[in-house]
């Protein structure tokens, strides 16, 4: 027999270790659940729109800075614009200067290149390079790496610089195998307005420079009170009971707010006008090892017509956990979690979910999650987590946020 003898000594020892000795099982002391809930009236959050970085004028190239100052000075025109000129200007977006603090929108009337590929059969591809080797023409030098353009005919590559290495290259190899094997015909164009060459410059606002194509309000000028909120709302998402009613008559004449040089899209929900509420109860309140406390997440529509939560999985309230003010995490384990395909489980942890969002129809009803506060393995230390989620509501057509708080206090 080549098992160890379980003598009295031994089993004492192995006793000892699991906590077991004369007085009986030495229990982890179990922890005692309660829970609070907190809704929002309304939630005022404002989205950062930052104009994209524009040149200034100083900074500008020598030959560059004479052209457009030209253009802001009356108009630019030329017979044949330098290459640096033309390589100023972006066919797919607009083009803005700064120019002392003034922003321009540069409008250029040049030649614009088109470059397509058009497939063909291998027997009439006389010639035919790689990719590689027409980036080899194109630029010798490793360095320079340059990728031709690979665009189809109905949606061919614009520009108003097609490098000249680039196009003769383009036109002694006509045909290219691709890595595919199959075999292509380059073609360019030009569509050409003809000389002279023209650059015109139109004063515009730094929000126009932004895409923000709206009236903006200068929240700046607001009351007090209505200027504090915003710029709380510009640090982070606002949820109240009341809202300065400033910021209310704001959201209702405009859609982007200003405060300073930044622009912010104004976003107010009235969650406290949702038909749907919540609420929160804790059963077997005492979390032993092994044996959790339970949590009832509940959300009842209170309204007289269907309405859709918007929701992460699994539906009504997703995957939930606490934080603590000074560090410390709490997952809420439920079984809803090994339900749902969008979550991935594995001996009682989530392991993944997927970036997934979930719409389910909630008629005058309630449905009820019931989320696991556990002491396993041994382990949850006293304190008050907190819980801060949300869902949207879509009723009557429109969506509203609705944020909540639960605090978890673990004694």
């Amino acid at each position: 027999m080549t098992g160890l003898r379980p003598t009295r000594r031994r089993v004492l020892a192995v006793l000892g270790a699991c906590g077991v000795g004369a007085g009986g099982v030495a229990a982890v002391p179990p922890r005692r659940i309660s829970a609070s809930l907190t809704t929002y009236r309304w939630v005022l959050s404002l989205n950062r729109r930052d104009p994209p970085a524009v040149p200034e004028l100083a900074d500008l190239d020598p030959v560059v800075r004479r052209a457009v100052r030209d253009a802001v000075e009356g108009g630019y025109e030329s017979a044949e614009p330098p290459t640096a000129v033309r390589r100023l200007f972006d066919v797919r977006r607009k083009t803005y200067v700064r120019v002392e603090g003034t922003y321009y929108r540069l409008d250029p009337t040049l030649p614009v290149y088109e470059v397509w590929l058009e497939p063909v059969d291998e027997s009439t591809a006389t010639g035919a390079v790689t990719l590689g080797e027409l980036e080899q023409c194109a630029d010798p030098d490793p360095r320079g790496f340059r990728t031709p353009p690979l665009e189809r005919a109905d949606d061919p590559a614009r520009t108003y610089s097609l490098d000249p290495r680039l196009r003769d290259c383009i036109e002694r190899h006509r045909f290219v195998r691709l890595g595919d094997g199959d075999y292509y015909r380059y073609h360019v164009d030009v569509d050409d307005p003809g000389s002279p060459y023209a650059i015109t410059a139109t004063e515009v606002s730094a929000a126009t420079v932004a895409g923000i194509d709206a009236p903006v309000a200068d929240g700046d000028d607001a009351l007090p009170e209505t200027r504090a909120a915003l710029r709380a709302a510009a640090d982070e998402t606002l949820r109240r009971q009341s809202i300065p009613d400033g910021v209310r008559a704001l959201a209702a004449d405009f859609d982007y707010v200003s405060l300073g040089d930044r622009f912010y899209e104004l976003d107010l929900g009235h969650p406290g006008a949702a038909p749907v509420r919540i609420d929160v109860a804790v059963t077997d309140a005492r979390a032993r090892e092994f044996d959790p406390a339970w949590l009832d997440l509940s959300v009842t529509n209170v309204g007289g017509e269907t309405v859709t939560l918007q929701t992460g999985p699994p539906t009504p309230f997703g995957v939930l956990h606490g934080e603590a003010d000074g560090g410390g995490d709490l997952p809420l384990w439920s079984p809803t979690y090994e339900e749902s395909r969008f979550v991935g489980t594995h001996a009682g942890r989530v392991t993944g979910i997927a970036a997934a969002g979930v719409s389910t129809a909630l008629t005058p009803e309630t449905l009820t999650t019931r989320y696991a506060v556990r002491r396993n393995p041994g382990r949850l230390d006293a304190g008050v987590y907190r819980v801060s989620d949300g869902f949207g509501v879509r009723s009557d057509g429109e969506a509203t946020p609705y944020p909540y708080d639960v605090r978890i206090r673990v004694a």
